[in-house]
């Protein structure tokens, strides 16, 4: 600050000078055009050492601020470890919500009743029910069957994942989880073992234009509700003016250690298209594999790691 403070004061002592000078010489000269020139420039003599501590005290400052926040990566499906899905999860607002038993016993019923009081669908602007799955199983073992409902709606695609509970006489929405795109299926599977109930989804639709996902997310029931343990691409595809590119996986739950546990298994492939005006198509340019990757269960984060 004194180093400016001292680089100021002289700049600001000889601009003073020459603006005096400039403004002697117009004094002396006969001609107009000249006088008026030598004063404009004597003006900008006077003023340009306070607009240069300006822009050095406040602009630059700003802008070393801006340029020193990094830029988000651009994500890749391809190299990207599965981590859980940043997105809306269950609100106040449903988790409190209430549902009669009768609309429970009829799938009807209870796939109106959760359209008309999910109100998380309207910020999102969507609408209709593009598809709807549901699954009753007895996930606590007490005798009475818990209710997994999936979601899709339309116009943006967008997906819902719910867990149903039995809470006194009532039932709750226990979990109203965000897929993105909507959900095209969903089973329960044994999933790290027999110790555990996971539900995998599977979700799929457009997220822009020109651009297609599909995904697969596995849930583990753990404490009467639904956690998500994994999430991986089998496909994520965009394409724009006179390019695209298609990332796709294949997904395998498999016990390949023989340790018991069930490994997820993902190898992809990416493709490079180019759009050929000739044929009216688009012509595949090059493609690439990715070495399978292996991702272990986790038992106490209740998660499946990648492995090294």
């Amino acid at each position: 600050m004194i180093a400016f403070a001292q680089n100021l004061l002289i700049a600001i002592s000889c601009s003073l000078v020459a603006g005096i000078v400039l403004l002697y010489v117009a004094q002396r000269n006969n001609s107009i055009r000249v006088k008026v020139i030598l004063r404009i420039i004597a003006i900008l003599f006077f003023v340009w050492p306070f607009l240069m501590g300006i822009y050095n005290n406040y602009i630059v400052p700003k802008v070393e601020e801006y340029a020193s926040v990094p830029e988000p990566e651009e994500y890749n499906p391809a190299t990207e470890t599965a981590s859980a899905l940043q997105l809306a999860s269950t609100s106040d607002k449903i988790a409190d919500l209430i549902i009669p038993s009768s609309v429970v016993a009829d799938d009807e019923k209870l796939k109106e009743f959760l359209v008309e009081n999910k109100t998380e669908i309207e910020k999102y602007g969507v609408t209709g029910v593009l598809s709807y799955r549901l699954i009753r199983e007895d996930l606590n073992k007490d005798g009475i069957d818990e209710i997994i409902v999936g979601f899709g709606f339309g116009g943006p695609s967008a997906g819902w994942v719910g867990l149903i509970a039995k809470d006194g006489e009532e039932y709750k929405l226990v979990n109203w989880e965000s897929v993105g795109t909507y959900v095209s299926d969903m089973e329960m599977k044994d999933i790290p073992n027999n110790k555990y109930r996971s539900l995998v989804v599977k979700t799929k639709g457009g997220v822009g234009t020109g651009m297609h996902q599909q995904k697969i997310f596995v849930y583990t029931y753990i404490n009467g509700r639904l956690k998500l343990a994994w999430d991986g691409f089998i496909e994520d595809a965009g394409f724009g003016a006179g390019g695209g590119i298609e990332y796709t996986s294949v997904v395998n739950f498999e016990d390949i250690n023989n340790d018991g546990n069930i490994e997820i298994t993902q190898i992809g492939t990416e493709k490079y298209f180019e759009y050929n005006e000739k044929d009216n198509d688009w012509i595949s340019v090059k493609e690439t594999s990715f070495v399978k990757k292996i991702f272990e269960w986790d038992e106490a984060q209740f998660k499946f790691i990648l492995t090294e």
